[in-house]
């Protein structure tokens, strides 16, 4: 399994098999960064997930990945889930 970099929530209406595995752009605050979704809990709350990411470069939001910050998953310029980072290994 790839290094975690960071864990969020994230509220996701599709199915979360579509998560799994995937390459998205995360943004958090004004910069972005590939990474891969490589674990999806779903939470007690319908249609929210815990989701595990792994950055291309791990270091690249080393500032900017703390508790409560706001991330979101994009596919080009449209934003596809927003949510907030929940850990930070």
């Amino acid at each position: 399994m790839k290094q975690v970099d960071l864990y969020c929530h994230m509220p996701w209406t599709g199915n979360e098999e579509s998560l799994r595995d995937r390459v998205f752009l995360f943004c958090i605050d004004k910069k972005c960064m590939t990474g891969k979704v490589i674990a999806v809990t779903r939470l007690s709350t319908n249609e929210k997930f815990e989701l595990a990411v792994s950055f291309i470069e791990p270091k690249y939001f080393e500032n900017e990945k703390k508790i409560g910050s706001r991330i979101t998953i994009q596919e080009a310029s449209e934003i596809l889930a927003e949510g907030i980072v929940t850990r930070v290994p």
